[in-house]
């Protein structure tokens, strides 16, 4: 027979037993404390096997987390469980109760549960530290119209004869051969509770004992079963790569290992479970989609390393969707409670393929299990894991005509620095009067010579996009739309564009790549 570990909280009020009309203590203890029966996975030792024993006490004793996942149906909880299952419990707990004053035989004690039912297919008692039975359920009041389900409410037990409840002793509510089920109301939310007071204690005469009294003590609380630390890097495209913009100059650096391939961007996520009751994700998969507005363009492949930060190797490769909308990992979704890494690895077959800025989304869910009725769960949503920005000046200017009669179009870009600066850029471009339009990378629109500019028209323009492959002619009309890259830093790059006519010269509108991500809107005049 196991040896009673008093609580701290059983041990504070034996020490003020003295205190007139202090009230008794409700403890939920663990491994268990009293041995009542032969009770599944009652065995001796300590078990901290779920993420939040410690902060419950040393032994896993507090109440049961109970993951919000499972919380829009009844859940049945069996204390004496901790075998793998539905419902069980990692570490196998007791309710206990202990007075403050002595109750002797042919005495009361009424107790009530909150927010749940204890099951009532079988009678219930108390039992004493030598696990022999000194109380008998002996009135009760079954689930009120607040709780669906079948169970008691109210239970009020009676001393035994010959037994009594001994001041400051503790005291098992059992089965009569193991700690109780506890069956919680649907839809309980995160930071409910399921209590149990004794909200009454009276002699044989019915004179209420007030010391026999205890407080509500959560038995169960419900949680945010899953945990997502999700450490997003940030990459930086590198303009004076060779060619331009195809790797990345610098990366974040990994909580446990630098990475230095500038060919990767690595974010980190680690999934655990911080719920003792939770769902059960064996034969159920999982579905991670990234994607971004600004396109994949240099992108080769995408892995999720479902083991610790790149160490195993059980990965799962990414597909690019029939949509190309997104990039799209399916697996295992026991193998989400895991370290991971989600490795984006660029290709660098430029001019064609250059890297954009740009920030990459993901969603991550369990997919529905429509055999035993389980909806699909969301775990991440719409969060940001590899932020691209780049090492040189970004301009876009949105519109130009080219073949457009008595129109002439141009931009002028001012260097400042001590070295020379090549100009890219991606283009857009629409053609009028077929009806067509098509997307051209790493068009080279020359050098702006260091403390120099230079003056690019649209004939340049022109004879730069053909010569990456765009298909232009000299008869019909384009509509352009640009977006410079200059390899120089981006305040000692001035862009400055002009459309003339027959009545003159019009600013056109630049707007540049800030960075800025306070407001939303990082392309600003």
């Amino acid at each position: 027979m196991k040896v009673f570990k008093k609580s701290a909280l059983v041990l504070a009020m034996t020490a003020s037993a003295g205190m007139a009309h202090a009230a008794g203590v409700i403890d939920v203890a663990a491994n268990p404390a009293i041995d009542v029966g032969p009770a599944p996975g009652n065995a001796v030792g300590v078990d901290q096997s779920f993420q939040d024993a410690v902060s419950n006490g040393v032994d896993g004793s507090g109440p049961v987390f109970l993951d919000k996942l499972l919380t829009a149906n009844k859940v049945a909880i069996d204390l004496a469980d901790s075998t793998a299952g539905a419902g069980n419990v990692d570490v196998v707990r007791e309710i206990v109760y202990s007075p403050n004053t002595t109750i002797s035989e042919g005495s009361t004690v009424t107790f009530e549960v909150s927010n749940a039912v204890i099951d009532s297919s079988t009678n219930l008692q108390l039992n004493d530290a030598s696990g022999a039975k000194v109380a008998t359920l002996t009135d009760f009041t079954l689930a009120n119209e607040l709780d669906t389900a079948s169970g008691y409410k109210v239970m009020r037990f009676v001393v035994d004869p010959a037994a009594e409840l001994a001041a400051g002793s503790p005291y098992v509510m059992s089965n009569g051969t193991s700690q109780v089920t506890v069956i919680t109301n649907p839809g309980l939310s995160v930071g409910d509770t399921v209590t149990l007071a004794a909200t009454s204690a009276q002699d044989s005469s019915g004179i209420p004992i007030a010391q026999g009294t205890a407080p509500a003590e959560a038995i169960v609380e419900v949680v945010n079963g899953t945990v997502v630390d999700l450490d997003a890097v940030t990459s930086t495209i590198n303009v004076e790569s060779d060619p331009s913009r195809t790797e990345f100059v610098a990366r974040g650096t990994s909580s446990v290992a630098p990475y230095t391939d500038v060919k990767k961007s690595v974010a980190e996520v680690d999934i655990s479970i911080g719920a003792e009751v939770t769902l059960d994700l064996t034969g159920r998969t999982f579905t991670l989609d990234l994607t971004r507005d600004t396109g994949f363009d240099g992108v080769d492949a995408i892995t999720l390393d479902v083991g610790d930060d790149g160490v195993t190797t059980a990965n799962v490769p990414f597909a690019l969707n029939t949509a190309k909308t997104a990039w799209v990992a399916t697996g295992p979704a026991t193998a989400l409670t895991n370290d991971h890494s989600i490795a984006i690895d660029v290709n660098g077959t430029a001019p064609f393929d250059v890297l954009q800025t740009g920030n990459w989304v993901a969603n991550l869910k369990v997919d529905a299990d429509t055999a035993n009725n389980l909806p699909a769960i969301d775990v991440i949503s719409d969060a940001e894991t590899h932020l691209w920005d780049i090492n040189g000046a970004q301009f876009k200017i949105p519109y130009h005509a080219q073949n457009a009669s008595g129109f002439v179009f141009f931009f002028k870009a001012v260097n400042e620095t001590t070295n020379d600066a090549a100009i890219a850029a991606d283009v857009i471009v629409e053609n009028t009067t077929q009806g067509t339009r098509e997307t051209v990378s790493g068009v080279d629109l020359g050098i702006a010579k260091a403390q120099g500019n230079i003056t690019v028209g649209q004939d340049a323009i022109k004879t730069a996009i053909k010569a990456a492959g765009g298909d232009m002619n000299d008869e019909d009309i384009y509509h352009v739309h640009m977006q410079l890259t200059v390899n120089a830093p981006q305040n000692e790059i001035q862009v400055a564009a002009f459309q003339k006519d027959a009545a003159g010269r019009t600013v056109v509108p630049v707007y540049i790549n800030s960075n800025n991500v306070n407001d939303g809107r990082k392309w600003q005049q």
